[in-house]
């Protein structure tokens, strides 16, 4: 594994969690295997989810988290080739992620305190991040109030085929807040309001964006001429960003059919002008006293960034190449584009006996641009399939 920063810090929270005078009461292991494979050659992403969690007597808890993550394929950059403007460019990608997540958490009374620290890294990415969080029961666990507050040190680093010439910094805090209240035996309703706040190097380091223009040349002896060309400038953002999420969810058990369902709706926004609208929709039928069978569907709406565009031809800003964060800004990647997506799919849940359980999962990824002059070929269609198993002892 690649090395990855550590806080000096965190090692006296590690011997709260496993110290010689705890004693291990109970822990689960748990494997996670999953592809995402996008149609017609573009990206594909497999992943190995490794967890491990133990619980000791005095109420204290710790979690363990190793992720690899290996991608391949091919990505639009934003472009269109210099001879056809109808013709987008794609370049392959390749490479790998590592990353460990380390949670402890203590439970006091009705109170539960938990501390994360997250570090990954890949050949163009670094990332350390820090968590805590609490929450709280009343009413006889009836409702529960929870908070937490997150920051991360992200580090762009200038690898091959980037548009930066030197490693780029990005500080970001997430705060979040929510309530979940039982209503009667069978029904529960959460409430989650999310904040974010992000500085820094906020662009795609691969992202360029196309303009067809015609420049003055200047030619001996004086004067110049007009000379027509097809130019790739990096894209460029601004340099901070404001996100807010409120989600609703709701869970009603039906007796008569022993199944549940599970519903969601979140709504996104942030100060780049994105607006997005997400429906989860989540059925659970127990079949069997260990088999349970789960059909989804989530739908998903988004809005355009106020500074995406398909192309800077013909829109009246030349571009700069800056590549700062100030104006003017101009994205062409597609994932800032108004668009639509659907995920659909069934999953299987087998608890194979009183310490192990199975399950599976597969899912459609169904994405188009609702964007005027977006072309479609931009926007993937992916396939997901993930088996794993869980281990208590």
């Amino acid at each position: 594994m690649k090395s990855l920063t550590t806080l000096p810090w965190l090692s006296p929270l590690l011997i709260i969690a496993v110290g010689p005078r705890l004693s291990a009461e109970e822990g689960a292991f748990e494997y996670q295997f999953e592809s995402y494979n996008e149609e017609d050659g573009r990206v594909d992403v497999e992943s190995h989810y490794f967890d491990i969690r133990q619980q000791f007597d005095n109420g204290a808890a710790l979690g363990v988290r190793y992720v690899i993550d290996r991608i391949s394929g091919a990505t639009p950059v934003g472009t269109y080739d210099r001879s056809d403007p109808d013709q987008w460019n794609f370049v392959e990608v390749s490479d790998e992620r590592e990353a460990i997540s380390i949670i402890v958490d203590q439970k006091i009374g009705d109170h539960l305190l938990a501390f994360e620290y997250s570090g990954s890294e890949e050949a163009d990415y670094r990332s350390n991040a820090v968590a805590v969080s609490g929450k709280s029961e009343f009413f006889d666990k009836n409702t529960v109030i929870s908070a937490g507050v997150a920051y991360a040190d992200d580090t762009i680093i200038a690898a091959p085929g980037t548009v930066i010439l030197e490693d780029r910094n990005k500080d970001s805090i997430d705060v979040a807040l929510g309530v979940s209240q039982v209503l009667t035996k069978n029904a529960v309703v959460d409430l989650n309001f999310t904040y974010g706040h992000s500085e820094g190097y906020l662009a795609d380091p691969y992202r360029q964006i196309s303009q067809t223009r015609t420049i003055f040349v200047p030619i001996p002896g004086g004067g110049s001429i007009p000379v027509t060309d097809t130019f790739a400038y990096p894209e460029n953002r601004p340099d901070s960003r404001d996100k807010f999420a409120l989600k609703m969810t709701g869970r009603y058990y039906f007796e008569a059919v022993d199944g549940s369902l599970a519903s969601s709706y979140r709504v996104f926004s942030d100060l780049d002008g994105i607006v997005s609208n997400t429906l989860d929709l989540t059925w659970r039928q127990q079949v069997s006293e260990r088999f349970i069978v789960a059909p989804f569907i989530r739908f998903y709406d988004q809005t355009a960034a106020d500074f995406y565009q398909v192309s800077l031809t013909g829109s009246g800003i030349d571009g700069h190449g800056r590549n700062n964060g100030e104006p003017a800004y101009y994205s062409s990647d597609y994932r800032l584009a108004a668009f639509q997506s659907f995920n659909y799919g069934i999953g299987f849940d087998y608890q194979v006996d009183d310490h192990v359980a199975l399950n599976l999962n597969f899912e459609r990824y169904e994405m188009s641009g609702t964007s005027s002059g977006t072309p479609g070929i931009l926007f993937p269609t992916a396939n997901v399939f993930s088996i794993g198993m869980k281990i208590d002892y």
